[in-house]
């Protein structure tokens, strides 16, 4: 809905490929796409095509991880699923409960971590052990390999899964959740309540909303956050392309918010003529603060607070007041040790030199009458 409001262009059922310079006078940048549609020229490039990012292959740029290791990560194994939620008192009941929260070995049996939200949907994501899943008889092909990705020929491969196993090992662990839930709080919660709720559908797909994919603790991100061709015509990354996050934080969906409010800035700097100088030192050190954003302190080390609240809290009607959002695309707003140098573009230069020689001009003006003959 944001992007329909501005103006933004959508192409349906066209899928990106890879891009090129141009070859005409004007730096910029061709996209290629899987289709005989043609987009034309860029003049800029923004990258949110996730942590498997095809610009970033076309372009050469690698996946490093953040600790600074050079070896291949331990890959973990995460399942996702939405039940559906009617609503019903027996729902509210489960969002009474504090969560998400992490559980040891043995308190749910079969996963190591879960975390549980509940809005439109009931949503669960856990990490599994290879050999539970094996058990469960999960896998066509057990014996494949447990790699950073989905292709073809991987353990999480979407035809190496029999789904009807895997919706019936998640609901095995949402009722073995449901059990812990009724023993530690007392919760009315019925034997058979997720029975009774389906495991959301595609429909434009017409798949399950159900999956495995890996994940690991090292986390990687992107060897460089943008690049600029003959120093103009940027490309720049953003969200999961930038930086995975690490799912039991569920850090993803603020550092994709940060990872864009950044962006936006540096776009907002290129276009008004700051030098690829001061644009890549920029693009670093906003980079860098990000990074430095942990979930042991919640970034409050790192980050100024995001909303003031007002005074007084609550009206004569007995409301509360709405706060105040406090951070912008400019990045002083939001990080407390942010520098980012003021550098003048080429037409506010020309203002302040043609202000100087006006100034010059009426002091000189000013001055040689009452100069000595």
């Amino acid at each position: 809905k944001v992007c329909l409001l501005l103006g933004v262009t959508i192409h349906w059922k066209v899928r990106f490929q890879d891009l090129c310079p141009s070859g005409g006078d004007v730096v910029a940048w061709d996209i290629i796409t899987d289709s005989n549609f043609t987009p034309g020229n860029f003049s800029a490039v923004v990258a949110c095509d996730g942590w498997h990012s095809s610009v970033a292959k076309g372009l050469g740029i690698r996946r490093v991880r953040a600790d600074g290791e050079d070896a291949e990560p331990d890959w973990e194994i995460a399942v996702v699923t939405n039940f559906e939620n009617p609503c019903r008192p027996e729902d509210a009941v489960l969002s009474d409960w504090q969560w998400p929260r992490a559980f040891g070995d043995g308190e749910v049996a079969g996963v190591r971590r879960i975390l549980y939200f509940q809005g439109e949907t009931h949503y669960f994501i856990m990490t599994v052990d290879r050999q539970v899943l094996d058990e469960s008889s999960v896998f066509v092909d057990a014996s494949l390999p447990l790699a950073g990705n989905r292709s073809s020929g991987t353990l999480l491969a979407p035809e190496n899964i029999v789904m009807t196993r895997l919706e019936a090992f998640v609901r095995q662990i949402a009722a073995s959740f449901t059990e812990v839930a009724k023993q530690e709080s007392g919760l009315a919660v019925g034997d058979g309540f997720w029975d009774a709720r389906q495991v959301l559908r595609d429909e434009e797909r017409g798949t399950m909303e159900l999956s495995a994919f890996p994940y690991t603790e090292c986390l990687r991100m992107s060897e460089t956050p943008m690049v600029l061709q003959d120093g103009h015509a940027p490309v720049l990354f953003a969200g999961d392309a930038l930086q995975e996050p690490f799912w039991p934080y569920g850090e993803g969906c603020s550092k994709g918010f940060l990872s864009a409010l950044d962006t936006a800035w540096i776009m907002g700097r290129w276009a008004s003529g700051v030098s690829h100088e001061v644009l890549l030192v920029e693009r670093e050190m906003l980079f860098n603060c990000q990074l430095h954003t942990h979930e042991s302190h919640q970034g409050k080390e790192v980050l100024l607070p995001h909303e003031q609240k007002p005074w007084p809290e609550w009206d004569f009607q007995g409301r509360r007041r709405p706060s105040t959002y406090l951070y912008s695309h400019d990045p002083s707003t939001r990080y407390r040790a942010c520098s980012v140098k003021k550098e003048l573009t080429k037409g506010q230069k020309l203002v302040v030199v043609g202000v100087v020689f006006l100034l010059t001009s009426l002091v000189v003006c000013l001055l040689l009458p009452q100069m000595p003959q």
